[in-house]
Formats: structure tokens, C-alpha cells, sequence
């Protein structure tokens, strides 16, 4: 896969759905290799431009990756999530933080089923984290 974009100085990241494998910081027009897929399979690879905002890079819950949530923002050092609460069923994402920040040291924050409440319109996640 390649990115191909006019904007030569913007790095990207390219997230696979179904495997969850992510690669941060790819340039214009570099080639990258997301990963074996067996023959008459398929994958969903999300190509995002990278800023100084989270990007989900792995999720159960949407093929948009992300496109759901109603919030998804880092506010004053703590990670925020926010999506709207269709289905009585466990979400889970894997965010990818914006450079400058680290949860447990990692640039990642596992995310797996923080809300319980399906009775709930908004299910809403709130993650402190540390000045890398």
C-alpha cells in the first residue's frame, strides 16, 4: 500500500480492522505492508493524517474506526471518548496517542468495555494521562 497525498510533509497512520496492526509516521508516497492476508479474505485499512488529536487505530465496534464517536479529544492531559450507546453489546478500541502523551508509558491506551450501563444514551471514558 502506498499513500499517495499533495501534502509532502503530513504523516500519516494506517490502521487494519480486522487484524488491529497500525504504522504511524508514514510519509508521502511510502510504501507500506500491513501484513499477510489469506487468500479469499479481506481487511478494512483506515489511512489517517496524524495531528494533536487521539486516532482510534483498532475498534470492534465500527467500520469507521472512530468516525462514531461523539468526542474523542484530549482534555487537559486526560484522554476523552465519547459514543452513542446503539446497541446493548461491549465496545473496545485501541487509541493511539498524540505525540507528547503516554498512558502506563506506552503511546497506546487500551480501551476494552469501560461503560457497563446499556440503559445509558452516550457511554462516556476518561483516561488520565502523563506528559511524555
Amino acid at each position: 500500500m502506498s499513500v499517495l497525498t499533495k501534502d509532502k510533509d503530513a504523516k500519516y497512520v494506517a490502521c487494519g480492522f480486522y487484524a488491529g496492526m497500525y504504522k504511524s509516521g508514514i510519509g508521502a508516497c511510502d510504501i507500506v505492508n500491513m501484513g499477510d492476508i489469506n487468500p479469499h479474505a479481506s481487511e478494512i485499512i483506515k489511512v489517517q493524517k496524524m495531528t494533536d488529536k487521539p486516532i482510534i487505530v483498532a475498534s470492534d465496534n465500527n467500520y469507521t474506526m472512530g468516525g462514531e464517536c461523539l468526542e474523542l479529544a484530549v482534555v487537559n492531559d486526560v484522554l476523552v471518548i465519547e459514543v452513542p450507546n446503539l446497541f446493548p453489546v461491549d465496545i473496545n478500541y485501541i487509541v493511539l496517542l498524540p505525540e507528547g502523551f503516554v498512558y502506563e508509558g506506552r503511546d497506546l491506551v487500551d480501551v476494552f468495555n469501560p461503560w457497563k450501563s446499556p440503559d445509558i444514551r452516550t457511554l462516556s471514558c476518561r483516561v488520565e494521562l502523563e506528559k511524555r
